[in-house]
Order: structure tokens, then sequence, then C-alpha cells
């Protein structure tokens, strides 16, 4: 099986408005999604124009949670690398001080 190429979206993702909808593009103009509503739409059928347009936002944003995501995980490790150092060096010096006490 040939090896897929990666495709790779570069944020600021973006929404136009088109005509009967939005479309969210990346920051290269590479369209991603299409979202399509009615200004006169059955809601138990069909989406508002107000509801293609949050949906449509929502999509765009993906790459900022994303990289909050990773963000977040390199917090987290950060803070439990330093906490393991803290408690490495705390009983390094009560063992340092116990058996090398003069």
């Amino acid at each position: 099986m040939p090896k897929q190429r990666i495709r790779h979206f570069p944020p600021m993702w973006r929404v136009y408005q088109i005509n009967g909808g939005y479309v969210v593009k990346d920051a290269n103009g590479q369209t991603l999604a299409y979202v399509y509503g009615e200004t006169d739409a059955d809601p138990a059928h069909e989406l508002t124009m107000d509801e293609a347009r949050h949906i449509a936002r929502e999509i765009a944003k993906l790459p900022t949670l994303l990289t909050l995501r990773h963000t977040s995980r390199f917090i987290l490790i950060t803070i439990a690398i330093a906490v393991v150092v803290i408690i490495v060096s705390a009983l390094v010096g009560h063992f340092a001080s116990h058996y090398f006490a003069e």
C-alpha cells in the first residue's frame, strides 16, 4: 500500500458567506467545508442561516482548539517534570544530610 501524503491546512481558518450558506477556508484559500442554510428553513429539516454561520465559525476554530490541547499537554508534562525534580532534590537533600552529617 503506498504511503499517503499528510496534508496540512494552515491556520487561520476563515468563514466567508456564499449564496445559501458559508464556506470555511484555510490560510492558503483551500476550501475546507461548506455549510448551507436557508432563510426560510424548516427547523425540523434544514439549518437556518444563523445555525449555518454558527457551525461554520465553530469549524474555523478547530486549529486554535487543537493548538490549545497540545499546549495544555506540554504545560502538564512540564509541571510533572518540575514536581519530580523537586521531589528528587528534596530526597537527595534529606539523604545527604542524614548519611553525610558530621
